[in-house]
This record gives C-alpha cells, structure tokens and sequence, in this order.
C-alpha cells in the first residue's frame, strides 16, 4: 500500500488537467486557477481520507466580475465543478485501490456554487 504514490498521481493528474497544487504528506490542496474553488484531500483521524470539493471566499465578486464585463459566468463555474470532481472522482477510485476507507464530500459546495450563482443573477 502506497498513499504516497496514490497522492503523487492525484497531484500530477491535477497539475495536467491545469491545476494547481500544494501539499504534501497527507494532505493536498488542488485550486482551480480561475475561481475560488478547490479540492482537498487529506487523511482523517479514522486512517481514511477525505476527499471535498469547497467553495472558497471570492465566489461571489468573481461572478460579479465576469457579469460587470457582460459574460455569462454559469458556463465557467459549471465547467470549473466539472473538471473539480472529476479530481475528485480520480482522488477516490485511487486512494481505494489502496485500500483506503473514503469519504467524498461535493454535493454541499456545488449547491453553494450554484446558490452563490443564482443570486447574482438575480440581482443583475
């Protein structure tokens, strides 16, 4: 069993998909380079990892940003969450192959996305 191995390939799967990450050990944190969205992955007390999907502080100014220059964000985010659980998804399947107790938390930061999305929206 090598988590170390499985978090190298996380972290290089990330940086290929044009991500960037910090971390190490047992802990990575991959940010979209656009939006203030992000995936960490890190060891739980129980031996496990968790690996979330969050939504971090400057959504909502990113979205006024794009709005004010008269885009469509939805597109973005959308895309942005896309390829964010798609490291999330590879995160799981290969801290699993290791043998490795998962926990994969994303529902609660696409919800806040498109909430934060919705509102601003509205609000144009």
């Amino acid at each position: 069993m090598s988590v170390e191995r499985a978090l190298r390939d996380i972290a290089e799967v990330a940086r290929s998909r044009g991500m960037q990450v910090e971390g190490g050990g047992e802990r990575l944190l991959v940010k979209h380079t656009g939006l203030p969205l992000s995936v960490v992955v890190e060891k739980t007390g129980a031996g496990g990892f968790r690996v979330e999907l969050r939504v971090g502080e400057g959504l909502g100014e990113a979205i006024d940003e794009a709005l004010a220059q008269g885009e469509d964000p939805r597109e973005e985010i959308e895309e942005a969450l896309d390829e964010l659980v798609r490291i999330v998804d590879y995160a799981v399947q290969r801290l699993t192959r290791e043998g490795l107790q998962v926990k994969r938390e994303t529902r609660e930061a696409i919800m806040d996305a498109y909430e934060a999305l919705e509102e601003r929206l509205e609000e144009s």
